[in-house]
């Protein structure tokens, strides 16, 4: 219509105003063809009828196109403590959806570079693919500085551009005679000990599934670990089960069999792929998990391997080497904290002052579920949902108990014979 026009027009007389201008001042930059501008104006439209029609919508303008290379963060509902891998990887957009609502991003259909199934991602995983700098060729030098062969190779390298640091940082530290001893690793670099995996497992139990607070489980560990760390190894422990890399010797190669847990059909190992994925290939016989001899992608803890006998593979455990200590007195080890008692139906309890609600209340227990408990407090006819780490037992009796009659007093000991 006429406003694409005029739309068209003012783009056309901006660009050649622009190159005019350049010409003028002597900018070594030259006027454009036709052809080149006419390309750039025909893109620039495009960009503007998308963000037209996103304004009229009232929507955001998506920032990635297809075949747009990016970064991704990989979507795994089987992962628990959370659907999304912490880690991004390389993947190129072959699909734009946009958002069911106004506030909502955009969601990407994502095309992974290691072969992996497609996958529908939102906006706020997804970021510019970075290229990686390619490699400095190598150069004979001649000992001398800024020199290459003898001649001199042009200007000096270029200084380093950016925003300083907001830490602020410090400065320089200058070359001395005598280097001080590097400082010694963190409690949360130290590597975990086998009791506290226990203690962190009992942990996450006692919350129960689906009511796990990482804060609140690294507090109560009592080690000294961020919640990050944390809930990184605890993902880690459900992940434990590895394929072995045991290759056979050469000349005698040998095939991994393994078994399908749901339906206990065995298959053959063609490949593994990252996060946990493998290929494998399906015997000879019929049934629902695929056609005889078809090839299939399956999780690594939804199979069993097996031995050239057939029967199961225990998966074991890496363990860490733990480094060193230097002689001298070991540390003290952290204090660990004590769990809680634990109660029986009809115990008395009482509700922590520090609860959300029933702060100092006294009552029996009714029911025990996994990590709320079915209390009857004093005084109420029905009973009350309460956090399980929120009771501990109770140091007053229930309202109308009979109070135990005191400890008879200690006899008086007999009074000393005279001394003669």
């Amino acid at each position: 219509g006429r406003a694409n026009w005029l739309r068209r027009s003012g783009a056309a007389m901006a660009t050649w105003g622009r190159a005019a201008m350049a010409y003028i001042r002597g900018s070594p930059q030259e006027p454009r063809s036709s052809e080149e501008a006419s390309e750039e104006e025909a893109e620039s439209d495009e960009a503007l009828a998308r963000r037209l029609q996103a304004e009229e919508q009232g929507r955001p303008v998506a920032r990635f196109k297809l075949l747009d290379r990016v970064e991704a963060r990989y979507k795994d509902p089987e992962l628990r403590g959370g659907t999304w891998s912490r880690e991004y990887y390389a993947a190129t957009v072959v699909d734009v959806l946009p958002p069911k609502t106004q506030k909502r991003p955009h969601s990407y259909l994502i095309k992974w570079d290691d072969g992996s199934e497609d996958q529908l991602v939102l906006e706020d995983y997804v970021r510019p693919l970075v290229p990686e700098a390619p490699a400095a060729a190598p150069r004979d030098r001649d000992g001398k500085r800024g020199l290459a062969n003898g001649l001199r190779t042009g200007a000096p390298p270029p200084k380093k551009r950016g925003r300083p640091s907001k830490k602020g940082g410090r400065p320089p530290k200058t070359a001395t005679a005598t280097e001080a001893a590097p400082p010694p690793p963190s409690d949360e670099d130290a590597p975990w000990t086998p009791e506290e995996e226990q203690h962190l497992q009992e942990l996450v139990d006692e919350h129960g599934e689906g009511d796990w607070s990482w804060p609140t489980i690294a507090e109560e560990l009592g080690t000294g670990r961020a919640k990050e760390a944390v809930e990184e190894h605890y993902n880690s422990m459900l992940e434990c089960q590895r394929i072995p890399d045991d290759t056979p010797p050469p000349g005698a190669e040998q095939e991994q069999k393994l078994r399908i847990n749901a339906s206990g059909r065995i298959a053959t190992l063609v490949q593994k792929k990252q996060r946990g994925w493998l290929v494998v290939k399906l015997d000879e016989n019929e049934g629902e998990d695929g056609a005889p001899g078809e090839e299939r992608s399956i999780r690594t803890n939804f199979v069993t391997l097996l031995d050239a006998a057939g029967n199961d593979v225990v998966p074991t455990k890496k363990k860490r080497r733990r480094p060193t200590a230097a002689p001298g007195a070991a540390p003290a080890p952290a204090p660990r904290k004590r769990r809680p008692k634990d109660f029986e139906e009809g115990d008395r309890v009482t509700v922590l002052e520090s609860a959300d609600s029933h702060g100092g209340r006294s009552g029996a227990i009714v029911e025990k579920n996994t990590a709320w408990w079915r209390v009857k407090l004093d005084g109420d006819n029905e009973a009350t949902s309460i956090r399980r780490k929120d009771l501990r037992a109770a140091t007053t009796p229930a309202p109308g108990a009979p109070v135990p009659a005191p400890a008879p007093a200690a006899a008086a000991p007999p009074p000393a014979p005279p001394a003669p």
